[in-house]
């Protein structure tokens, strides 16, 4: 079990990586506040030039067969492939 000292040291050794180094390809992070194992914030960059933030009303389990978590992904990828890959769904 990790103390909240460690947990502090590691999210701040993250934050500072994701800074330095910033992910350049288009992202689109989709994330569910009802999700009971990743906590939403974990999916939120703040970073990364390019990211686009959706949320989708699921649990995690749920993402992988959610109809609306797939058309924000065929969106994105109609998006990609048009040269567009900032389009929201």
């Amino acid at each position: 079990h990790w103390g909240t000292e460690e947990c502090r040291r590691i999210a701040d050794k993250l934050a500072h990586l994701d800074r330095a180094q910033p992910i350049p390809v288009p992202i689109t992070a989709i994330y569910s506040r009802a999700d009971a194992v990743v906590a939403w914030p974990a999916c939120i960059d703040r970073h990364s030039p390019r990211v686009t933030h959706v949320e989708v009303r699921s649990t995690h389990a749920g993402l992988g067969i959610h109809a609306g978590v797939w058309a924000v992904v065929f969106a994105a990828l109609r998006a990609q492939r048009d040269g567009h890959p900032q389009a929201s769904p």
